[in-house]
């Protein structure tokens, strides 16, 4: 198929950006038409599912999100996630969060995915990856970043627990449904 972007232009342009594009779309059933599509333009991002080796416990974050918070989910479970900065590679951006949220750095980092979210209406992938580490390897408080007026919390479960809680339908957060999807289905193995 032959779809192409014929003209974009910006909406709005604050901390996120909206474009509406027109594109000229080939139809599965023959011929093409002109369709006008609006983007949600976030970016790419990273996140990083976690685990305590020592101790056999998953690591996560809590969060005020107003989105998810006008529909009862105000402080969703999530793994460490962020912006990947331009130019910057994915899994340097998933430790860097990992980091500045938990406090922790792990050094061994696997991928697992890479995901499109919301595609009619987001540009946003999210890479997600899974790494190790020990509770030696804690090297700073965490809590996320002052000057972006994160305040977050570091909780910790053990897989035992994560697995209740998943068949429980405590994880609403898509990357982190995936990631702990993933895991679970690994550690089965």
């Amino acid at each position: 198929m032959k779809d192409k972007i014929k003209e974009e232009k910006t909406l709005f342009d604050g901390f996120f950006k909206i474009t509406e594009g027109r594109i000229d779309r080939e139809n599965y059933g023959g011929g093409a038409e002109e369709i006008t599509r609006l983007s949600f333009d976030r970016g790419d991002s990273a996140a990083v599912l976690i685990r305590e080796t020592d101790t056999d416990r998953l690591i996560f974050t809590e969060q005020y999100r107003y989105p998810s918070g006008k529909k009862d989910c105000a402080r969703p479970l999530e793994i460490p996630a962020g912006a990947v900065n331009p130019g910057e590679d994915p899994r340097a951006a998933a430790l860097r969060e990992a980091e500045e949220e938990t406090g922790y750095r792990p050094a061994s980092v696997r991928a697992v995915a890479d995901i499109f979210p919301s595609p009619g209406g987001s540009s946003e992938r999210i890479f997600i990856y899974f790494a190790t580490c020990t509770s030696a390897d804690r090297s700073g408080e965490g809590g996320g970043a002052k000057a972006e007026s994160e305040d977050i919390r570091t909780v910790k479960y053990t897989t035992a627990k994560v697995r209740e809680m998943y068949r429980s339908g405590n994880f609403r957060d898509a990357k982190t449904l995936i990631a702990v999807q993933w895991f679970l289905m690994k550690s089965e193995k």
